[in-house]
């Protein structure tokens, strides 16, 4: 696996994994359960949002650049 091709999937994992964290706090939040949990954190479910985006930014530039380097 080249190292292109490995920061592709790391980002892509990392960016499901925010995407999850994000709606499951946000429904936590909402519901009311989780305000304590809230509270004590200084995360807010925009942050898990930005970064999901941005690790799917970078996951779909490396592997755009990866497909380049196959395809000569």
């Amino acid at each position: 696996m080249s190292r292109i091709q490995s920061i592709g999937t790391v980002t892509y994992v990392i960016g499901w994994i925010s995407i999850v964290v994000g709606v499951i706090y946000r429904v936590c939040l909402y519901s009311g359960k989780g305000a304590h949990f809230a509270i004590a954190t200084n995360v807010s479910p925009r942050n898990l949002l930005q970064l999901s985006l941005l690790a799917f930014v970078i996951a779909i530039a490396s592997d755009t650049r990866r497909s380049a380097q196959y395809a000569k």
